[in-house]
């Protein structure tokens, strides 16, 4: 046999043999499979973990780092892509991670801190089989994420609609403290609808969107309830903060004018009412109702000073 032949066969052998760790690297996988058992029991929750989870966040990740601590010395977590970073807790106090595996084909990784290195290699070998699991999480989290964001957002005025409301009760019940809700409603609008057309309608929600905005801070939630009407849940306040926020409203709604289509300025106004938790009750309803009342007590207070 000449030497080009054997050579030929050599290489022949040895593409057959590194072929399919070849294709294996290319496609992401491991270039060693999960061979113990025991490895792919933790493997196999951890997919069961990420794959049943719609979203991945703080307590998911917590929960991924507890099982694997079960059998590995992890103590903490990081997971980070171009739109999503997420970690079990701070980690300044713990230095640089014990290793990082970065993803496929996109930016980011999963950094892992380890209490000892004496199972180093294991650990890194099933981070890096979790790999492809990390990346669908993801992206079904970036997907859910967008998708929540439009469910809870009115879509004219970007600011949040009514199905806002249940997520402040939620995170309330979760957090507690006091908190006060502001009603609001837009003066004239309906006039302004009638008279001209929904186009400039628009256009007085978003002017009043941006002075709603500009007074608020960013702990606070303003809502769109529909049409004309707006609350606002103003975190860690009370009776007198609320005084002052519906004082800043009037003055900032005071300087701002709509152009109407003849050329008149339009001055934006609004009716307020609020309402405080502890103070005026305990339930939502009830601060809602109360607040709702004394929005309306303005308005003809309103009207009855203009006649």
């Amino acid at each position: 046999m000449s030497n080009s032949l054997h050579i030929a066969c050599v290489a022949m052998l040895a593409t057959l043999i590194l072929l399919p760790t070849l294709t294996r690297w290319a496609m992401g996988v491991p270039a060693r499979a999960i061979r113990s058992r025991r490895d792919q029991k933790i493997l196999d929750r951890c997919t069961q973990i990420l794959a049943g989870s719609l979203l991945i966040d703080a307590p998911l990740l917590r929960t991924l780092r507890d099982y694997l601590a079960q059998d590995l010395p992890v103590l903490h977590m990081a997971i980070w892509d171009e739109s999503h970073q997420v970690s079990t807790g701070p980690s300044k106090e713990l230095g640089s991670p014990s290793f990082a595996i970065p993803f496929c084909n996109t930016k980011g990784e999963i950094q892992i801190w380890l209490a000892q290195h004496n199972a180093h290699r294991r650990t890194e070998k099933i981070a890096f089989a979790l790999l492809p699991w990390v990346q669908a999480a993801l992206r079904s989290s970036g997907s859910f994420q967008k998708t929540q964001f439009e469910a809870i957002t009115d879509p004219l005025t970007g600011l949040g609609n009514r199905r806002m409301i249940h997520l402040e009760r939620r995170r309330h019940r979760e957090d507690g403290g006091c908190f006060g809700l502001l009603l609001l409603d837009l003066n004239d609008f309906k006039a302004i609808n009638d008279k001209w057309d929904h186009q400039v309608g628009d256009q007085a929600l978003l002017r009043f969107t941006h002075i709603l905005r500009s007074c608020t801070r960013h702990s606070d939630s303003v809502i769109r309830l529909g049409g004309d009407e707006f609350l606002i849940i103003a975190r860690d306040t009370n009776a007198e903060g609320m005084q002052l926020l519906a004082q800043r409203i009037g003055m900032m709604s005071h300087r701002h004018r709509l152009e109407l289509p003849n050329g008149q300025q339009h001055r934006i106004s609004s009716a307020y009412g609020w309402a405080c938790y502890p103070e005026d009750g305990d339930e939502w309803e009830v601060l809602i109702a109360l607040a709702d009342q004394r929005m309306y007590s303005h308005k003809a207070s309103m009207k009855s000073s203009v006649a």
